[in-house]
């Protein structure tokens, strides 16, 4: 589904470094994805290293050429391409989604620089399109729905919500 999300991080420099995520922001999706597989500081640096994504999955990494796979659906009968599309999504559903890769999502970023932290706060609230925002404070995940205030991100709030 198509709830839009942040997912950001605290800057020693106390900037925020951000990316956006397309698919499935809300707690049961990226929220769980972050509290199972994002709480070592360098899965949190490698994932903000690929960018904004059309999807988060639970390892750190976009494997690009896997992606090149797709294209040879489109050249199978309907059966057949079901059959192979669920294969191929059984590998790839646990990568990240980088739009760096993703050539029919090539676009600016979302937020292409560090922001202190009252512009980044700005920038989310005034967005129609964010539904959630996640940020690393350094030690935990926050979690805010639009235009509440940050809240601590818990297994009870991703159960909760499913």
């Amino acid at each position: 589904m198509g709830t839009r999300s942040i997912i950001a991080i605290t800057n020693p420099d106390f900037m925020i470094s951000a990316i956006y995520c397309q698919l499935d922001g809300y707690p049961s999706g990226v929220g769980k994805l972050l509290l199972n597989h994002y709480t070592n500081p360098d899965d949190i640096t490698r994932l903000m290293g690929l960018g904004d994504l059309s999807w988060l999955g639970d390892k750190p990494e976009d494997p690009g050429d896997l992606w090149e796979r797709e294209k040879l659906f489109y050249a199978l009968d309907h059966e057949d391409w079901s059959k192979a599309f669920n294969e191929y999504w059984a590998d790839v559903s646990r990568y990240c989604k980088s739009y760096a890769t993703a050539t029919r999502h090539r676009s600016e970023r979302m937020f292409p620089k560090p922001l202190p932290r009252a512009e980044f706060d700005q920038a989310v609230d005034d967005s129609i399109m964010i539904a959630y925002v996640y940020l690393w404070d350094g030690s935990q995940w926050r979690y805010k729905h639009r235009g509440d205030g940050f809240a601590p991100l818990t297994r009870e709030v991703v159960e909760d919500e499913a």
